[in-house]
């Protein structure tokens, strides 16, 4: 009737510390690096399933949001949460392989959810996401190229930086988002800078 979730310390490999959530859950979609707000998959016997942004003891923040996802939907690897926790971003993977993913939407402040767009609609995989008032940040990569788009949740628009003249303040906007990342492909090792969306070759 309760979730436990284990805090461990990426220094030492130890358990750091539990969390005993007052709520049951069964599945953490997201939980950003230094925030006391989570999404998370809520737990019980239904036959949809529920979602809700919580807070570190479990405690539910604004409206549980019920889905027209059965409950056992393979949920995808990337996801996100706002600072406020009053939206998130989560993926469900639509084929057996996890190749093709739908991206949706949930807003605690309302309790609702829909469907953003589809992996189809980006150039290439989705790597991390960062939502904010400005909207979606997103980083993709295809083999040796990486790119940033932003999608406009009250829009429905995407739009890729760099392309059509479009560019963006990431550090800005995005504050929590790094400086910059890195890949590895079959070919080679790269630095992408999200601030100036430039890619640099490290090593063969």
């Amino acid at each position: 009737k309760k979730s436990e979730v284990l805090l461990i310390s990426a220094d030492s490999g130890k358990l750091d510390r539990s969390l005993t959530l007052n709520t049951p859950v069964a599945r953490i979609l997201a939980w950003p690096a230094g925030s006391d707000k989570f999404a998370a998959v809520l737990a019980g016997e239904t036959v949809k399933a529920k979602l809700a942004v919580m807070t570190g003891a479990g405690e539910p923040v604004g409206k549980e949001i019920a889905t027209d996802l059965p409950k056992d939907t393979r949920f995808g690897p990337v996801a996100a949460v706002d600072a406020a926790g009053n939206t998130f971003v989560f993926s469900v993977i639509e084929d057996e392989i996890g190749s093709r993913l739908s991206y949706y939407m949930a807003d605690a402040k309302t309790g609702t959810v829909k469907r953003a767009f589809g992996s189809e609609e980006l150039p290439g995989r989705i790597e991390r996401l960062w939502l904010s008032a400005a909207g979606l940040l997103i980083v993709t990569s295809k083999r040796d190229a990486f790119h940033e788009v932003v999608y406009d949740p009250a829009t429905g628009k995407m739009n890729q930086v760099g392309k059509a003249g479009f560019t963006t303040d990431v550090k800005k906007n995005w504050p929590d988002a790094p400086a910059d990342m890195m890949f590895v492909s079959y070919t080679a090792g790269y630095r992408y800078d999200l601030g100036t969306n430039k890619t640099k070759r490290l090593f063969e």
